[in-house]
Formats: C-alpha cells, sequence, structure tokens
C-alpha cells in the first residue's frame, strides 16, 4: 500500500489497493447497524417521501432496501474496496467520483436519498450538499453521520478514564507525526477536517432556501456530557476551532447518553488497529517502532489490565437528518 501524504490537502488517501488493510479498516470501525441505526434513518424517510427507487450513496450501501444504488468514492483504491465488499450486488452500481461532484454525473432530481457516512469532514461540505440537494428529488432524504474517537465506557470503572486520558495522548502523538510529515496543504487540510469534526458538525450548514426537517441527533458527544468527537487534540501549529452553522429556530438537536451505542469490547490489539485505520498514512512500522508510541501502547496496555484484556468500547456519533425541499 502507498500514500500520497505529501502536500496533498487529502490526508486520508490510499495509492494502491491493499486488501489487508481494509480488511482491518473494516474490522476496526463500529458496526453502524448496532442498535437499530438504520432503522432510524428509514423511519425518517418513511415519514417524509418513503420512496426507495434511487439511492446515492456517498460511503456506504443500502442495496437490501433501495431497488438501485449508485455508490462513490473519489478514491480508486477506496472504490476497488467497495466492488469486492459489495460487488455481487445485481442492484448496485459503482462510480469513480468526489462527493462535491456527484450532480455531475447524476440527472438532476432523481435520488430518493443521499448517504454519506463517515466522510463529510474530508469534503468541501458546502459544495457537497448543494451537490447533493441537485441529485435529491424534492422530499427526498439526506443522512450524514460520523464517529469520533473511541470511549472506554465500563460502568464504574476507574480505569476506563485512566484509559481514555491515554489513548487521547498516543493518538494526538501519533497524528502529530503524521501532520508533521506533510507540507502545507495537507496541513490545511488536516485542520479542516478536525474542525469540522470538533464542532460535532454543527459546521455543517442546511440553508433553510432547501432543506426542511433538519435533526441533528448526537449519541455521547462532549456538548451533551460525553466523549470528544475529534481524534486528536490541538498539535503544535494547527489549533482547533469549532465552528457552527446550526439554526437553533429550524433544526432540532437531540442529545442521547448511552455506554452501549455501538459498543464493542476491545483490547489493546484492536486499538492498535483502529489507530492503524485511521491513520493509513502512518503506516505500521510508525506504530511499531517509534519509541514514543510504543510507550504510550505500554502504557494504555497496563491501564486496560494486559494483552489479552477487553474494555467496553461506546461511540461518539452524530447523525445529520434533512429533507430536501
Amino acid at each position: 500500500m502507498s500514500s500520497d501524504t505529501g502536500n496533498s490537502a487529502n490526508f486520508w488517501h490510499l495509492a494502491d489497493y491493499d486488501e489487508a488493510f481494509w480488511t482491518n479498516y473494516l474490522a476496526a470501525r463500529p458496526n453502524y447497524d448496532a442498535n437499530g441505526f438504520y432503522d432510524l434513518l428509514y423511519a425518517y424517510h418513511d415519514a417524509h417521501t418513503g420512496r426507495y427507487d434511487v439511492a446515492y450513496d456517498v460511503a456506504g450501501v443500502f442495496a437490501t432496501r433501495f431497488k438501485r444504488v449508485i455508490a462513490s468514492d473519489k478514491n480508486d483504491a477506496h472504490l476497488t474496496a467497495a466492488k469486492k465488499l459489495h460487488g455481487h450486488l445485481p442492484n448496485i452500481e459503482f462510480q469513480l467520483c468526489p462527493g462535491e461532484d456527484v450532480a455531475l454525473g447524476i440527472p438532476a432530481a432523481s435520488c430518493d436519498a443521499v448517504v454519506c457516512a463517515e466522510a463529510i469532514p474530508l469534503m468541501d461540505h458546502e459544495r457537497a450538499l448543494d451537490a447533493f440537494a441537485r441529485v435529491l428529488k424534492p422530499g427526498g432524504t439526506l443522512a450524514v453521520w460520523f464517529y469520533g474517537r473511541p470511549i472506554f465506557a465500563d460502568d464504574g470503572d476507574d480505569q476506563a478514564s485512566a484509559c481514555q486520558e491515554i489513548y487521547g495522548r498516543l493518538f494526538t502523538a501519533a497524528a502529530a507525526k503524521v501532520v508533521e510529515a506533510g507540507g502545507p496543504a495537507f496541513r490545511t487540510g488536516w485542520k479542516a477536517a478536525t474542525d469540522v469534526i470538533a464542532s460535532e458538525l454543527d459546521a455543517v450548514g442546511f440553508p433553510a432556501s432547501t432543506w426542511r426537517d433538519v435533526e441533528r441527533r448526537k449519541w455521547n458527544t462532549a456538548s451533551g456530557g460525553g466523549g470528544k468527537m475529534e481524534f486528536n487534540d490541538a498539535l503544535p501549529d494547527v489549533p482547533i476551532d469549532r465552528p457552527s452553522r446550526v439554526d437553533p429556530s429550524r433544526e432540532q438537536t437531540t442529545h442521547i447518553r448511552d455506554a452501549t451505542f455501538w459498543a464493542e469490547r476491545w483490547d489493546v490489539g484492536q486499538v492498535r488497529n483502529f489507530v492503524q485505520a485511521l491513520l493509513p498514512t502512518a503506516g505500521h512500522a510508525q506504530l511499531d517502532q517509534d519509541p514514543e508510541l510504543r510507550g504510550l501502547f505500554a502504557e494504555l496496555t497496563e491501564a486496560m489490565g494486559g494483552e489479552s484484556a477487553k474494555r467496553q468500547i461506546a461511540w461518539p456519533v452524530v447523525l445529520l437528518l434533512a429533507t430536501r425541499k
């Protein structure tokens, strides 16, 4: 696998397909369908148009519910991974296209739903939402979600907070090394994405002229007394800002605290895999050989109770739902 850290603004870009990386990535990310999450999307969609003819899926697959799904990614290696995972489905087609440009290859007002999972901070979100609006039918559903840093969520366990603090230092240290290796454009792209994540997606605005029935549902996020969305804390010369374009007069924000949301039990190896999946440009060698990171992983291993000890992991998650006028 190769990546293009360099001076690219796209910090999460794999130049070549690597099956081992994608196997790890899929194992390390949470299970989106846990806790009836997709049912929430379908319930919102049913309350508006309820049509299941065409879905444009920027990051996941809804081919079991929609008659036709168009799945896209801007990266050929990422699309290859999607084809290997879902290419056997007869009603899904794949398109190499940035999310901001979906309207160039899809007829206007042709989609009943647009779905964008774990990708909006990596986009020019204003351009992307404009493109999504153009391909959606009136009454069509937009669903956008993003999960943040894992939360050590064992109830009544004093070690959970210790593990959380060490994890924060660990990922921030790893992120600093990746950012340091990149050029100015890379750093700019990193900051732009981190700001959107840290805002709990409040930086993503829904103009009243285009969108209605906007809902922001937040599980376990800092603004609701939970964990941080941003994966790293502020880096030297890369401060974190939290812009907001929320319109409280026409949008509904709901906070949910649920330590079982997308919950899993992880050992330290799975934490390592997660860090690697989120920082593909870091490479396994950096995580395994860098003295600072080795020390932090050793510290986390001890706090978790050893190599084989498992701790409950939950997630801060933000789901944005909106209907095209």
